[in-house]
């Protein structure tokens, strides 16, 4: 009976301090857990989720812990706050520059202090990437697409709208990524240009078109800046072709640019001078010295969107880029269809008075986005956009 008391006892004992250090450990997890809510949030990572021209979006992960419940944050940029109160776990900058850092800060918020994370990011450059003319549509509808080869030379252009496409332009190169032949091909064999080369220089150039008459346009080089420019026209109504024939030298200046142009009529000996000035890269006065016109071209300082090389028959701008230019002898100097200014013109005048007035929208890369020319004619467009690869 006594050692029956005895273990009753013990047990009863052992009960009531089991009871008193369960209490205990539940008194100390609650302090514990109190304690924690009491505290500051928990420092977290914030990661750089996307940057492009002129965007960025930063996002971060709430950590575990009562300290980190309804928390509240602060966004700063380059210490001007962006934010107040924000609840969502990610933000996005906009309207950031291009090629540029930023520093953020975010501040996490409880009732019981605040904790700051601070990170940086860079905007994309546009310089480390090759962005190329994709689509030219005017306000009436009329598209222009191109496609460009592995090497960002442009090989097709099609024209029409968005039922019908009228025609293709279409360009091959040799192995040294000169033009061999530039054509139209859709919806019938309009024309074309044939490129021969000898001993690596241009020999000869011959043109092509079908519109309902035939005319031949003939380029025969004798060296890089004196050739022989030939021309046949027949409205094929069973009259003698029309024929003309031309002599044509340049002048150029220490960076390879044309500022001289002299085409003689062999038959007549008649002679027409022409001058060009450049300013920062972009061709900036014609002047037909014989016939007195003299063109002036002010630019903006953006990049150009103008695509060189494409075969300009019915093109939405001319030879160098400059919309709606009338000076015919140009298509006559082949140096220009490659040429490319720098920027995009504003403004064209014929002898001081404007002829010509664009005005531009820009992306964040700083291409043209869109054109309004004579403030009516509204031109968008669109870019693909490659990023170099850089060789090793």
């Amino acid at each position: 009976m006594k050692n029956l008391f005895f273990l009753l006892s013990a047990a009863l004992v052992f009960v009531f301090i089991a009871a008193c250090s369960s209490d205990d450990e539940t008194s100390q997890q609650e302090e514990m857990e109190q304690m924690e809510e009491e505290n500051p949030p928990s420092e977290f990572i914030v990661v750089v989720d996307i940057t492009t021209f002129d965007e960025a979006t930063i996002s971060w992960a709430k950590p575990d812990g009562m300290n980190n419940e309804n928390l509240t944050y602060a966004i700063s940029l380059d210490n001007v706050t962006v934010a107040e109160e924000f609840s969502e776990l990610s933000y996005t900058f906009e309207g950031l520059n291009a090629a540029t850092s930023y520093d953020v800060e975010i501040v996490a918020s409880n009732s019981f202090g605040a904790t700051a994370i601070e990170t940086s990011f860079g905007t994309l450059d546009p310089d480390d990437y090759n962005i190329l003319l994709q689509e030219y549509k005017q306000e009436d509808g009329y598209l222009f697409n191109y496609s460009y080869n592995s090497d960002n030379l442009v090989i097709e252009q099609t024209v029409g709208n968005l039922d019908y496409i009228e025609y293709h332009h279409q360009i091959t190169y040799d192995e040294n990524n000169r033009i061999l032949q530039a054509n139209i091909t859709e919806p019938i064999p309009e024309g074309d240009i044939n490129y021969e080369y000898e001993g690596g220089e241009l020999k000869k150039i011959l043109a092509s078109y079908f519109d309902g008459s035939f005319t031949i346009f003939t380029y025969t080089f004798t060296s890089q800046d004196s050739y022989e420019f030939k021309y046949l026209y027949d409205d094929l109504s069973g009259e003698p072709p029309v024929t003309k024939a031309f002599n044509i030298t340049l002048q150029r200046n220490s960076e390879n640019r044309i500022v001289e142009f002299r085409i003689t009529n062999t038959s007549t000996q008649e002679e027409e001078l022409t001058t060009f000035q450049y300013t920062n890269g972009n061709l900036t006065q014609i002047n037909e010295v014989t016939s007195g016109i003299v063109w002036d071209v002010e630019y903006d300082s953006m990049n150009s969107f103008y695509v060189p090389g494409i075969y300009q028959h019915s093109f939405p701008y001319n030879y160098v880029g400059l919309m709606g230019f009338t000076f015919s002898n140009i298509r006559n100097i082949p140096d220009f269809r490659l040429y490319k200014n720098s920027n995009n013109p504003i403004r064209i005048k014929r002898n001081n008075v404007v002829e010509f007035e664009f005005e531009y929208e820009y992306y964040s890369h700083g291409y043209p986005s869109k054109i309004v020319e004579n403030g009516s004619r509204i031109v968008e467009l669109s870019y693909n956009i490659i990023q170099d690869v850089f060789e090793p």
